[in-house]
């Protein structure tokens, strides 16, 4: 079924022997003009996308090795100023500091790449 008016739909669409006869086919190159037009559109939006992805996976994977660095670092030094009760907590509270602050230095980085790509609002 969908072959079939995929087949019509190219035949109706395509120019006899070859050659662009304005008097007849010219609705036919502003259906295919429009097309090129929506492709393009959607192939930026796409793009777009997929770089926001990747920055969103940027900044949890700098967050992800803070945390583990915090980890290894802070640990101790955390685990001092913590009751006796909260001591074991100590490398997760290490790790959630270390996330939150790389997590939030790498979405400001992020931010600023992206400012410039920003078009200039206008004074009224």
């Amino acid at each position: 079924m969908f072959f079939t008016l995929a087949n019509t739909f190219t035949e109706e669409l395509a120019f006899q022997e070859g050659t662009i006869n304005w008097a007849t086919d010219w609705w036919k190159c502003i259906i295919i003009g429009f097309s090129g037009l929506l492709f393009l559109f959607l192939c930026v939006k796409l793009a777009l996308y997929i770089l926001r992805i990747v920055g969103v996976v940027l900044c949890v994977a700098v967050g992800s090795a803070g945390a583990w660095v915090s980890k290894l670092l802070l640990s101790e030094k955390i685990a001092e100023y913590l009751p006796e009760s909260a001591v074991p907590y100590a490398p997760v509270l290490a790790s959630f500091l270390g996330f939150l602050v790389c997590f939030s230095v790498a979405v400001c980085v992020m931010m600023l790449i992206r400012k410039p790509a920003q078009p200039m609002k206008k004074n009224k």
